[in-house]
């Protein structure tokens, strides 16, 4: 997977659909975490979730949202967690995320 590119101050939003095993469903009974940690694990920022199925009739519906504003300029490595009703874990890809600072500060 292509990592996301973001300069630092700026937010990445992920526009997300809950299904298992490939069918789309309601995310209404587990818990949705994502975290993105620096590549030496040294830091971690938590993503912002918006459940969606609520406002929308959009089934399974999510967002998640981070902000690179406090995070340091490098690489991160990201996963969203699902802890479903019934006690089970389950992850999805880990995907990567590059923050560089941007040429124009103020």
């Amino acid at each position: 997977m292509t990592p996301y590119e973001l300069k630092k101050g700026e937010k990445l939003k992920l526009l997300c659909t809950f299904a298992i095993n490939g069918v789309v469903t309601t995310q209404l009974d587990c818990t949705i975490e994502a975290q993105a940690r620096s590549k030496n694990g040294n830091d971690s920022f938590d993503f912002d979730y918006e459940n969606k199925e609520v406002d929308t009739p959009t089934l399974g519906r999510y967002d998640l949202e981070l902000d690179t504003a406090a995070m340091p300029v490098g690489q991160y490595r990201a996963d969203i967690k699902y802890m479903l009703a019934d006690g089970s874990i389950h992850f999805d890809e880990t995907f990567e995320i590059n923050i560089t600072q941007p040429e124009t500060r103020t």
